[in-house]
């Protein structure tokens, strides 16, 4: 039986993943690990431990671990950067030291799809096998792939140990808090470069919850990407929002993005015109040759969820057309 500690259980992607492993016959409890509460389960046992904290291999080893999830990361420095740093890289070596002290036989980690970077000569689709390459001014991309370098590492001082990495795309789906799509939400307008070759790919969260279910159950091993096959190009998701659309060359509206975000009128980053400006859409053949796992939720199930979560926070245009995905 497995008893599966999860780091981040607080977090949108850790509830979805703690309602998926409740509900499973071969888990036999859960150590949900988060400075917020999680949902009360006769399954759950809540620690309010912070990854940093040295204590977290001694609760390992008491509980009896021999599975771990490693969801717990920050997003965005919000003006501490060296807190990013310390809980994203130090939290996660000291979750591999945890680890080994209970004697797990399982990891996985939530990496994401910014290990390969948004760039102009990005191929039609990035599989595992790429070098990654965040962009340099990402932190968030280069700290997990910081991460993933300590887990192979990991993986190879204890072969007996099934470690397995996945690489979502923008995870999506109902009770959705605070992300991207809800600022370009907030933006009086949104920037769209003359020839954009962005294309949108979303995954479902509660798809990603079953993912990660199977990659501990099936002890898999190696890098797996996570996405939804089609995609939507950005003007789609724009029109979507209801908001205006501006439209002209990059290194212009790059210009403009960056005098407004000073002035706290745009929410948007110049940075974040890269993912609409240039391809980065994931193979999922791995997954599915390997795992056996498809994305049960098309891209438009998913979105109408979130638009529909995103309503509490500011009004959304009604009555969208959908646009066929490719």
């Amino acid at each position: 039986m497995l008893r599966i500690a999860v780091t981040g259980s607080s977090g949108f992607v850790g509830k979805a993943i703690i309602r998926q492993l409740v509900d499973d016959p071969e888990v036999d409890k859960i150590l949900a690990l988060d400075l917020a509460p999680c949902e009360d389960h006769p399954k759950v046992t809540w620690l309010n431990t912070d990854v940093r904290d040295p204590v977290l291999a001694e609760q390992f080893m008491s509980f009896g671990v021999n599975a771990v999830i490693h969801l717990a990361f920050i997003i965005e420095p919000k003006g501490k950067p060296d807190l990013m740093y310390d809980v994203n890289v130090n939290g996660t070596a000291n979750v591999l030291r945890a680890a080994a002290a209970s004697h797990a036989d399982r990891f996985m980690m939530m990496s994401s799809l910014a290990i390969y970077g948004v760039w102009p000569d990005n191929p039609t689709l990035l599989t595992e096998d790429l070098v990654p390459r965040p962009n340099p001014d990402d932190a968030y991309g280069q700290q997990k792939l910081q991460a993933e370098f300590m887990c192979h590492a990991f993986a190879e001082e204890h072969p007996e140990v099934a470690m397995s990495i996945m690489r979502p795309c923008g995870i999506m789906g109902p009770k959705l808090g605070a992300n991207y799509l809800l600022m370009m939400l907030k933006a009086p307008f949104l920037p769209l470069p003359q020839k954009a070759r962005g294309r949108a790919q979303f995954i479902h969260v509660d798809d990603v919850a079953r993912l990660a279910s199977m990659l501990i159950k099936q002890r898999a091993r190696g890098i797996f990407n996570a996405a939804e096959r089609s995609t939507l190009p950005w003007r789609a998701i724009y029109e979507l929002l209801g908001r205006p659309i501006v439209t002209m060359p990059r290194w212009l509206l790059s210009k403009l993005i960056g005098f407004l975000h000073r002035l706290r009128i745009l929410p948007v980053i110049p940075s974040q015109m890269l993912m609409v400006s240039y391809p980065a859409v994931l193979s999922t053949e791995r997954t599915a040759e390997r795992v056996g796992f498809e994305a049960h939720y098309p891209i438009h199930t998913t979105l109408e969820q979130t638009v529909e979560s995103l309503k509490q926070f500011i009004p959304i245009k009604r009555g969208w057309r959908r646009r066929k995905s490719d």
